[in-house]
C-alpha cells in the first residue's frame, strides 16, 4: 500500500528531465537509481521508501487550473505506507531539490487534493494548516521562502542526514545563484568535513563566518573541525563565541563543560 502526493509544474521539461535532475540526490547504488521509461512516456525514479514517477499532462488538472498553475509535466510521489514517517522527509527533501532544478509556477497536494505548497512568481507558500507539516518537516524548508529556499533546505537535510556528497553537490549550486549565502558556505564546509577535506572545510567555514559572524551552525562546524586537526586554541575560540549566541539548554551546558577542559589544558596549534 502507498500514499502518493503530486506536484504539478508548469515548465516544458520533460519527464526524464525531472528523474535526471534528481539523480544526484538519490541515495541509492547506481542499479536501483537507474530511471525508466515506461510506453506512456513516463520516468521512473527510486528512492528508498519513496517511487517517483514523471509524467507528462494531456490536460490542465482543476487543482492547477484554481492555483493558476498552467502546468504540463506532473510528478507522483508513492511513499510506502508502512515508512510514512521516513519516507516523508526523502520526498520532501527530493521535491525541494526538483524545484530548484526546474523554474516555474507550481502546486504540491496529496490524496485528498489538501495544498501542501505552491510556488508563484518564484516564491513558496506552504499552507500550514494542512496536516502534512509537523514542526520536523516544516524545519527543513527555513525561511525566507524565495526561490532559493529549497535548494538550500535540500543541502542543510542532506548535511543532517551525513550524506556528504549530495551535501557538496547542492551547496555548491546554491552558491551558483548567491554567492554570499552563509548557509550555503557553512553547509558547504560541513559537507567538506565530513568527507575529510579538512583544509577546503574550513576556508568555506571561515567564508560563512564572515558573513555571519553569529553563525551556530558554523561555529560549532569549524570547532569541531579545529579539534580535530589539534587547533585547541581556535576551538576554544569558536565555543566560546558559540556560547554567546546558544540559549540556555542542555547543548549550551556540555558545550560550558567543553569549554572550561579545554581552558584547563596546555593550548596546542598546529
Amino acid at each position: 500500500m502507498t500514499i502518493n502526493y503530486t506536484l504539478y509544474l508548469a515548465t516544458d521539461a520533460k519527464p526524464e528531465d525531472a528523474t535526471e535532475a534528481l539523480r544526484p540526490f538519490i541515495d541509492e547504488s547506481p542499479e536501483d537509481a537507474s530511471s525508466g521509461q515506461t510506453p506512456a512516456g513516463m520516468s521512473w525514479l527510486p528512492d528508498g521508501p519513496v517511487s517517483i514517477i514523471a509524467r507528462p499532462l494531456t490536460f490542465l488538472p482543476a487543482i492547477a487550473e484554481e492555483n493558476g498553475v498552467a502546468a504540463k509535466l506532473a510528478v507522483d510521489f508513492e511513499l510506502l505506507a508502512e515508512e510514512v514517517v521516513e519516507a516523508k522527509p526523502v520526498m520532501l527533501r527530493d521535491l525541494l531539490a526538483l524545484l530548484a532544478e526546474l523554474p516555474g509556477d507550481a502546486v504540491f497536494h496529496d490524496v485528498a487534493d489538501d495544498i501542501v505548497l505552491r510556488r508563484r512568481g518564484g516564491k513558496l507558500e506552504l499552507n500550514l494548516s494542512c496536516s502534512f507539516w509537523t514542526p520536523e518537516l516544516r524545519a527543513l524548508v527555513p525561511g525566507p521562502l524565495d526561490a532559493d529556499a529549497g535548494l538550500l533546505g535540500a543541502c542543510e537535510a542532506f548535511a543532517d542526514e551525513g550524506r556528504w556528497t549530495e551535501a557538496l553537490f547542492t551547496a555548491r549550486k546554491a552558491l551558483e545563484r548567491a554567492p554570499e549565502s552563509p548557509r550555503a558556505w557553512s553547509v558547504q564546509g560541513r559537507a567538506l568535513s565530513g568527507l575529510d577535506r579538512a583544509e577546503e572545510a574550513e576556508q568555506s567555514l571561515d567564508k560563512a563566518l564572515l558573513l555571519a559572524p553569529d553563525d551556530g551552525a558554523a561555529l560549532s562546524a569549524r570547532a569541531a573541525l579545529r579539534l580535530r586537526r589539534k587547533d585547541e586554541a581556535g576551538a576554544l575560540r569558536d565555543l566560546e563565541a558559540l556560547l554567546k549566541v546558544l540559549p540556555a539548554g542542555p547543548q549550551r551546558d556540555a558545550l560550558l563543560i567543553e569549554a572550561r577542559n579545554l581552558r584547563t589544558r596546555p593550548m596546542k596549534k598546529n
